[in-house]
């Protein structure tokens, strides 16, 4: 697939239906697959961030992990990042989910989303040639991003979608 892309973007001209069935082919091969592989989230860290998730589901507020204090505690994720624990923790309560089928499938909507908001950044910056092939690299390189339920993976998204429409917002300003 990955080459069959890149044999796409040479072209003189490029076909937007087959570039765009063929990153989600690249997306489903290498992101969705494992999920559908593996029955349990293989990171031990999505745990410990779930098992704050459910404390905050049981107690009903979003309670402080044991051994917080000092000068450090705003480098630790869970002081850093609430809003990511409160989200998914409504997230449960309202929709009836699992703590495992969410550990299990964020991965999908992680990556979905940032991968969406880099396609059409790279589409409003460039042509579509551009935007393809970077949506391609982004999703062949993506070793370093954070392929489990954490609360860094959590701001991603949400960091490229506030990118993308501070952007779009700026270009409406401006009248283009």
């Amino acid at each position: 697939l990955a080459c069959s892309i890149l044999i796409q973007l040479l072209r003189a001209h490029v076909s937007r239906l087959l570039a765009s069935a063929e990153l989600v082919g690249v997306f489903l091969f290498l992101f969705v697959t494992p999920m559908l592989i593996e029955v349990n989230p293989r990171f031990y860290d999505s745990y410990s961030h779930m098992g704050l998730v459910a404390r905050t589901v049981y107690y009903g507020q979003f309670p402080l992990p044991f051994g917080l204090g000092g000068p450090n505690v705003t480098s630790n994720p869970y002081v850093s990042y609430p809003a990511s624990f409160l989200f998914t923790a409504n997230l449960i309560l309202l929709s009836n989910l699992g703590y495992f089928d969410v550990m299990r499938y964020f991965p999908i909507l992680e990556v979905g989303l940032s991968t969406i908001a880099l396609f059409e950044l790279s589409r409003a910056w460039n042509d579509s040639r551009v935007a393809y092939a970077a949506v391609l690299a982004y999703l062949a390189t993506n070793w370093f991003a954070e392929f489990h339920y954490s609360p860094q993976a959590f701001a991603l998204p949400l960091f490229a979608g506030l990118i993308l429409a501070l952007y779009e917002d700026s270009r409406g300003a401006r009248g283009i």
